[in-house]
């Protein structure tokens, strides 16, 4: 999720591994999101070792890599949004709670609606990807593949459904806040700032 423009340099958390660079963007990992991904491909070939004569590490594979692409994917949707309305992204922080992306403050309704969409128009994305391959070539008939692509659905379904929902988690406000707002900003027609966090923090949590 994204945030205004920082005014501090960017600075490495405690549990966060130094960061690699896409585009000229940082990009900061916090050790739950490795915690998690161990969590579920240990989960995954303990159910397939169950469900089968042998356990296929394969399928733990699969699953890991279906989720990191689909959290990972939330907040290179608001990246993308922010370059595509003329907006710096600063950095993007994946955590396994609350990953966000930080931007610079949106100045229009149109602008902070596509910048908060972002994440939401990304499983969208690849929710379709998901159903065109489906479509074109059935379920997967490998256990490994089976389970991927059930993670992939059922991940970036649930993400959509928490993005929608309107919250507030501490100093964090969720996209579905920010979009509601944003929306009654633009049928009101209200003059003066935008229903937009002013603080550096994110602006709304991805929580998985």
């Amino acid at each position: 999720m994204p945030s205004r423009k920082q005014q501090n340099p960017v600075r490495v958390a405690t549990g966060v591994m130094q960061p690699f660079r896409i585009r000229g963007i940082p990009i900061f990992v916090h050790w739950s999101v490795l915690f998690i991904d161990v969590c579920i491909a240990a989960n995954a070939y303990l159910v397939n070792s169950f469900v089968s004569s042998s356990a296929d590490w394969r399928v733990a594979i699969g699953c890991c890599f279906s989720y990191t692409v689909s959290i990972t994917a939330h907040e290179f949707g608001h990246a993308a949004a922010a370059t595509s309305v003329g907006l710096k992204v600063h950095a993007i922080h994946l955590t396994g709670g609350a990953s966000h992306c930080r931007t610079d403050r949106p100045h229009s309704v149109r602008s902070a609606f596509l910048l908060y969409s972002g994440g939401l128009l990304a499983h969208l994305a690849l929710l379709s990807g998901a159903a065109s391959y489906l479509a074109l070539f059935g379920w997967p008939r490998s256990p490994a593949g089976l389970c991927a692509m059930y993670t992939f659905v059922a991940v970036n379904l649930i993400s959509i459904a928490i993005t929608l929902v309107p919250y507030r988690w501490g100093r964090h406000v969720s996209d579905g806040r920010i979009l509601w707002r944003l929306l009654m900003h633009a049928i009101r027609d209200v003059s003066g700032p935008l229903p937009v966090p002013e603080s550096n923090s994110q602006v709304s949590p991805t929580r998985k």
